[in-house]
């Protein structure tokens, strides 16, 4: 409760933006870490190693955050984050950047792409613990849990590689204007 006049009183809500900030300390600090680096697994699905050393080195450092590179990313950024799944994400990378070019005649990635390259295995590792908290609220356990957490994660092939394709297209589209435009000036 807050005084806001003589005696006028008004109870503070949390932020709005409250349920998007995640406290990840509590998947580190429960005692069945076998069973939520086994649900990790599931949730992963190829490669899932890698990921769960990310996993590991979060917990570690009980943080959300554990740099690291992406040599996929820095090449290709949009499509690896629909290709596992983090179509929000993804959206955002094909639009936002766009959007900026023409509202503000930004057209430097180069900090972006780095950016995204350091953080997009910590940003999936986050995600995959955002879903088994969602599976713990849900009181999903067994093959339901499993179930939902292989639907949630794993990789889309097809969404990976149709964004790809987009992004081949809108490199060759990129070519092309710095081909046409180096021929107009010679």
């Amino acid at each position: 409760m807050r005084q806001v006049g003589p005696a006028v009183t008004e109870t503070l809500s949390p932020s709005r933006f409250a349920k998007f900030r995640q406290d990840y300390s509590v998947l580190f600090q429960r005692s069945d870490q076998d069973r939520i680096r086994e649900d990790l697994r599931t949730f992963f699905g190829p490669r899932a190693d890698k990921y769960l050393a990310i996993y590991e080195k979060m917990r570690a450092g009980n943080r959300s955050y554990a740099p690291g590179w992406n040599w996929v990313v820095f090449f290709t950024t949009f499509p690896w984050f629909f290709y596992r799944k983090m179509y929000i994400f993804g959206s955002l990378l094909i639009f936002l950047p766009a959007l900026a070019g023409y509202l503000f005649g930004l057209t430097g990635n180069a900090g972006l792409v780095g950016a995204l390259s350091v953080s997009a295995n910590s940003q999936y590792v986050q995600s995959a613990m955002k879903r088994l908290q969602k599976a713990d609220e849900l009181g999903l356990i067994g093959e339901r849990r499993q179930e939902y957490l292989r639907r949630a994660g794993g990789v889309s092939i097809v969404a990976g590689t149709l964004t790809g394709i987009l992004f081949a297209l809108l490199m060759a589209a990129v070519v092309l204007g710095i081909y046409l435009e180096h021929n107009k000036s010679a």
